[in-house]
């Protein structure tokens, strides 16, 4: 079931936090969770957003850390705040809505040929979300070959950012899914674009890069 929880706590207790995931995820070819950046609140503590994307994989270590009130757990009346079985993501996604826009919050980097890229290079964006759901869900997604066929990026704004490993891409893209594609692929389509929430998008998801999200609107596009 992939959840996201957003704690606020101290820049040590992080470091602790990130070092300890590290050391018991390290070998792992696909780590079962995504932290974003840490983001400075009112109060002095830092907000940041973790994601679990392997039932109880971090829950014990983040349990630890409330209870130890080292950290403080943020409400479910937060949007950031939200988790769903994944076969509820893919029988709650939608099977007619044939358009999306992901919007890229923090600097994005992805893998082509043993280089990183800092753009959004549609097929393997797709094939990321596809590979991560097929490698943790218990349940895989077999169409994957026409998904990536028949998706195409309609329009985008990106910006070239730097981060602590190197230059990253920022901003929105829109995708859209060709027409005359059958409810169950279009359903797959937006359960993807639902779960790039919970699993980034590119390279470092473990470390801040890649935040991914669905705009609402096409309002939200001129943010990037």
């Amino acid at each position: 079931m992939p959840r996201s929880v957003v704690l606020y706590t101290s820049d040590e207790v992080l470091l602790q936090l990130k070092h300890r995931l590290s050391e018991h995820f390290g070998l792992a070819a696909i780590k079962p969770y995504t932290c974003s950046f840490a983001h400075p609140s009112e109060a002095g503590a830092r907000r940041v957003r973790i994601t679990e994307l392997v039932p109880h994989s971090l829950a014990p270590i983040l349990d630890e850390l409330v209870a130890g009130g080292q950290a403080l757990p943020v409400s479910t009346a937060d949007k950031d705040v939200c988790g769903a079985p994944y076969e509820d993501l893919m029988q709650g996604a939608d099977r007619f809505r044939r358009s999306a826009v992901l919007q890229f919050s923090s600097p994005t980097m992805m893998s082509l040929g043993g280089y990183s890229v800092a753009f959004p290079v549609l097929p393997i964006m797709l094939s990321h979300y596809i590979h991560v759901w097929n490698s943790l869900s218990g349940f895989k997604i077999t169409r994957a070959p026409e998904l990536l066929e028949h998706v195409k990026m309609g329009d985008f704004k990106v910006s070239c950012v730097q981060s602590g490993h190197g230059a990253g891409f920022q901003g929105w893209v829109a995708l859209e899914m060709e027409k005359g594609r059958s409810e169950e692929e279009i359903q797959v389509f937006n359960a993807l674009v639902d779960f790039a929430f919970y699993c980034g998008t590119g390279l470092h998801t473990d470390e801040g890069l890649g935040q991914t999200r669905r705009a609402k609107d096409q309002g939200q596009r001129g943010k990037g």
